[in-house]
């Protein structure tokens, strides 16, 4: 807290420059002007701000703080200070990220108050009270709809589910389910199915603004096999996905570590693509656009994150059972990445690259068993356990329910499933 207040501090002194005081050409921040207000300008006299002015939305630019936003406006150092110290227990001012939005709202041409979101539903405000500010949270209201999607694939699952406004979380959550199971690049045809039931929060004052609630059901039609899973908590509280005949959804490692990717080299011997002799290639290549998020395959520990060799970029987890994975050619690291980091199941831990010696932008993914490479391919499900007794039967009157609202939807066809909105209060 005592190194952001002596930042700010250093960063008023250095906007009374009379330098750094003008206003460049292009503003540290994003300024985007209300259209029902009129713009104004950040001059020499601040206090010749434009009275019509009433309200702006600010993006925080990359490596800026709390006093890039607040010193323009007039504020002190001590003013910026306690602003901080009451921000420190609901949201530090160290945490604000380049890109965040605050909302200035003037009277006069004086900052009156400031708000930003700091997690759905809930706003902070900064508020001139008599001489002093005042930090305060607002709880806001919400709305929760049940929505049911079904469509037919085209070019691939994840395209035909944006076409059909299906949101990115829902699609990528629903890619993680069915990884386990399905080989989505050499599975999937044009004309295959697929169906999802979620849950979804609005603000009550901005509906556009939206957070996903839960995934009830999901359905996928590969062919003439089609395979339903069912979101349910059993007695002891541990929420999974189960299938029809309430057996859990999961396998000890993913075959497919990433989302939307296309399988470009297999397993076994070939030709070096810039080497250009044949060797053993001990694992699979997957193309895709650089960035595309890479997933675990399974919970294990960070044994590596770095450089090495060829590989460039590579990221190794230790599972349990003997088993590694191996993750190369990254672009890139996630946050908190590194040597002795425990890590989940479908948890993002890099970015597709083309780093090391790689002819074109591709994920190399191995697995190896003891020490031994082995075919990610050819590992096998080895399935979750069975509901039984008091769970099974609670399962099953969940399954009948999202059934038979399944059914109302076939029969007639709204947008939406169920028109069912609950006002209440985020937590």
């Amino acid at each position: 807290m005592k190194s952001f207040i002596f930042i700010c501090l250093v960063l008023l002194c250095a906007c009374t420059d009379p330098i750094i005081n003008r206003v460049p050409e292009k503003s540290c921040c994003t300024v985007h002007s209300d259209k029902s207000v009129n713009n104004y300008n950040v001059n020499n006299n601040r206090e010749k701000l434009l009275v019509k002015t009433t309200m702006q939305t600010i993006a925080l630019a990359k490596g800026q703080t709390l006093a890039h936003l607040l010193t323009p406006y007039g504020l002190t150092a001590q003013e910026i200070w306690q602003i901080a110290e009451q921000l420190e227990p609901v949201y530090p001012a160290n945490e604000l990220r380049a890109g965040e939005q605050f909302t200035v709202y003037l009277e006069q041409g004086l900052l009156q108050k400031v708000t930003f979101f700091a997690a759905f539903a809930k706003r902070i405000v900064i508020e001139k009270q008599a001489v002093n500010w005042q930090v305060t949270t607002q709880k806001l209201a919400t709305t929760t709809a049940t929505i049911y999607v079904t469509a037919r694939v085209e070019t691939s699952l994840y395209k035909s589910a944006l076409e059909n406004n299906i949101p990115v979380n829902v699609i990528q959550q629903f890619l993680l389910l069915y990884s386990y199971t399905v080989d989505f690049q050499r599975e999937l045809r044009r004309g295959d199915q697929f169906a999802v039931i979620y849950k979804q929060h609005a603000l009550v004052e901005n509906p556009a603004i939206t957070k996903l609630a839960s995934i009830e059901f999901t359905k996928l039609v590969l062919g003439n096999k089609i395979s339903r899973l069912y979101a349910f908590a059993d007695k002891q509280g541990n929420n999974d996905f189960y299938n029809d005949a309430g057996r859990k959804m999961g396998s000890f490692l993913m075959k497919t570590p990433l989302d939307g990717a296309r399988l470009s080299s297999y397993f076994g011997k070939r030709k070096h693509p810039v080497l250009g002799y044949t060797r053993i290639h001990k694992g699979i290549d997957f193309g895709a656009p650089v960035g595309t998020p890479i997933f675990a395959a399974g919970k294990g520990v960070i044994t590596k994150a770095g450089r090495e060799g060829s590989f460039g970029n590579v990221v190794k987890i230790k599972h349990a059972r003997g088993y590694l994975t191996l993750y190369a050619h990254l672009n890139g690291f996630a946050k908190g990445i590194k040597k002795g980091v425990h890590v989940k199941q479908g948890q993002t831990i890099g970015y597709l690259g083309n780093t090391g010696l790689s002819q074109a932008r591709h994920l190399h993914y191995e697995i190896h068993k003891h020490g031994r490479a082995i075919d990610p391919l050819r590992i096998k499900d080895s399935g979750g356990e069975t509901l039984k007794d008091k769970n099974l039967s609670a399962f099953l009157t969940t399954k009948k329910t999202l059934d038979e609202l399944i059914d109302l939807y076939e029969q007639s066809a709204p947008p939406r499933l169920a028109d069912k909105y609950e006002n209440h209060i985020s937590e």
